[in-house]
């Protein structure tokens, strides 16, 4: 069975709560992402760490959360589109 034909035979109320889910981790990974950074800056808006691997690591983990954050909005755009059609062609 192929992928497609999986998500067209799908029941709506799984895509419903599977496009839910993914919109409010991935909104929530990128708040969180973003407020990690502002959390770190001082009162000159320079990021303040107490070593070069902190800053590093630091980094490393709010893109990697970014990136997760941003794959999932896209699934959840997806899951959006895969709805609609099925809502329009009425399966």
């Amino acid at each position: 069975m192929k992928l497609i034909d999986l998500l067209l035979s799908a029941p709506m109320w799984l895509i419903w709560t599977c496009l839910g889910c993914s919109l409010v981790s991935g909104m929530s990974l990128r708040y969180l992402s973003h407020a990690r950074g502002f959390s770190r800056r001082n009162a000159l808006g320079v990021e303040q760490f107490t070593s070069y691997g902190n800053m590093l690591g630091a980094r490393f983990v709010d893109s990697l959360v970014g990136v997760v954050g941003a794959l999932l909005l896209a699934g959840s755009l997806a899951l959006m589109m895969l709805a609609a059609y099925r809502i329009l062609i009425g399966a």
